[in-house]
């Protein structure tokens, strides 16, 4: 795997190791049948279970050159975030795996009624900037001086418009709808809280 797509602050042997981390995961996934698991909690186990193997075997050499305990799952999810920026990037079968499971969570939240799924918030404020990471986000400055991080994940209602009041305009005043929900994240190889956007409107 190309070392450009590892984490500068990485040592060689670090990024070796990781590389063949991801190898060894991306190989257990393959015969996963992403389509045919039929919720969150089976998915996210099957991934963790495909993980562990590579885990066990190269234990040691992780705890020697990151300097973290295997037994400990603090440790785990911190060498999972690093392996997860790897994964996305080289492993085909994750991306399968990360978009299986964002299809679940909008499954699940279809089949419950508007009322006990989405309670949406508003926020007006200044777009200050974007970023592309794991996911599309805009950090908004409101008129309280608070900085908001808020993600572009699912259709919206005005999504043309959103698009172009959040990718040309620095410190245009909108007011945004979101609302906060677990999503997983590939790069972290977990569910994290995100603030979602479901509407905007440029002031």
């Amino acid at each position: 795997m190309c070392a450009c797509l590892l984490s500068a602050q990485e040592t060689p042997e670090q990024k070796e190791l990781l590389s063949k981390l991801s190898d060894e995961t991306c190989t257990e996934l393959q015969d996963l049948d992403v389509q045919k698991e039929p919720n969150q909690e089976s998915l996210t186990l099957k991934l963790g279970l495909a993980i562990q193997p590579a885990y066990n075997k190269h234990k040691k050499e992780i705890e020697r050159l990151f300097h973290l305990d295997m037994d400990k799952v603090d440790d785990q999810k911190e060498l999972g975030q690093k392996l997860g920026v790897v994964l996305v990037t080289s492993c085909p079968k994750m991306r399968d795996v990360s978009r299986r499971l964002t299809d679940l969570w909008q499954q699940r939240s279809a089949n419950k009624s508007v009322a006990d799924n989405i309670s949406t918030l508003e926020v007006s404020g200044k777009i200050k900037k974007t970023e592309q990471s794991d996911f599309f986000y805009v950090y908004i400055e409101t008129s309280e001086g608070e900085m908001l991080k808020l993600a572009v994940l699912f259709p919206i209602n005005n999504e043309t418009e959103l698009l172009d009041v959040l990718r040309g305009k620095s410190n245009a005043r909108v007011k945004i709808g979101y609302y906060v929900r677990q999503v997983f994240s590939v790069t972290d190889s977990a569910f994290k809280s995100l603030k979602i956007i479901a509407s905007v409107k440029e002031l």
